[in-house]
């Protein structure tokens, strides 16, 4: 793949916009691969499905199978990325660290949801429940220092 013949753009630091995150070339040989391109498969399908369904994250599963298939079918991973509906989130992600609003509530919900399964439904000591909460505070404020949307630039 020439980035040279193609009628993409180039960005700021020269590469293409949709360029795939990685060279052409598979990490993966034997079961390692397979496992990976099913990993990816599945990954992706769940992804769709998060497109559909509000309540799934859709992100995530994306970036799963954008990092499967770089590994084992860097074809796959290229179309992935440069997919005109698909490809967004994950160029905004690579690009602009963008991480969308509604992929922040849901994380904070399912991770409030699971402290509270940890803390009512198992006899987990204070420690552990104090661990957890710890560790999804310090998540939670990652995620919320990241933009949710693209930079909007003055070009005009």
């Amino acid at each position: 793949m020439s980035f040279a013949s193609s009628n993409i753009p180039p960005s700021a630091d020269g590469t293409p916009e949709s360029a795939p995150p990685r060279p052409l070339t598979s990490h993966c040989k034997g079961p390692a691969r397979i496992l990976l391109i099913l990993g990816g498969w599945l990954s992706l399908a769940l992804g769709i499905i998060g497109v559909v369904l509000p309540i799934m994250p859709s992100t995530v599963f994306l970036l799963i199978a954008l990092w499967c298939f770089s590994r084992s079918h860097p074809q796959l991973a290229a179309w992935l990325y440069s997919h005109p509906s698909l490809g967004r989130p994950l160029r905004d992600w690579r690009e602009h660290g963008v991480v969308p609003l509604h992929a922040k509530v849901f994380a904070t919900v399912m991770m409030l949801t699971s402290l509270g399964v940890i803390w009512f439904g198992t006899s987990g000591s204070v420690y552990v429940i104090s661990s957890v909460g710890l560790l999804f505070a310090i998540v939670l404020g990652y995620l919320f220092s990241c933009p949710h949307k693209r930079p909007i630039h003055d070009s005009y």
